[in-house]
């Protein structure tokens, strides 16, 4: 599956030097019942200035459904210090576990979609509707 997301809170120019440098980044979703998720994207691009990225997702991973069933989702951009977690996060599934629980890390409310912003991602965050 291929995901587009435009992003509104900051000009492009700004979004696409953050992101095409090609960090691996954590994407939290919602679904429909409240339940929050995070998923590790380590394969995603820069389509254009205006806001436009590619990111390959697992079909049935519990984050990509809850990102087809609301159309919603945040990109944050994890620091070198969570390493290990983003590497953990990447290697269980949402259907299991709690993943903001087990790896110690704090959903905070966003301004623009219902997904949580992780806290600890320095301070950057792309917030995306459908």
């Amino acid at each position: 599956m291929v995901v587009h997301v435009a992003w509104k809170q900051l000009p492009g120019d700004k979004a696409y030097r953050v992101l095409e440098a090609g960090p691996t980044i954590l994407v939290s979703t919602r679904n429909a019942a409240g339940r929050a998720d995070l998923m590790t994207v380590g394969f995603h691009m820069v389509i254009s200035h205006e806001g436009v990225l590619a990111a390959v997702v697992s079909p049935g991973d519990f984050s990509q459904r809850s990102l087809a069933e609301t159309g919603e989702c945040v990109l944050g951009v994890p620091g070198v210090d969570l390493a290990e977690q983003v590497v953990d996060i990447g290697n269980c599934s949402g259907f299991d576990v709690d993943k903001f629980e087990r790896f110690g890390l704090t959903p905070k409310k966003g301004n623009h979609v219902a997904a949580p912003l992780v806290e600890e991602c320095l301070r950057r965050h792309l917030q995306r509707r459908r």
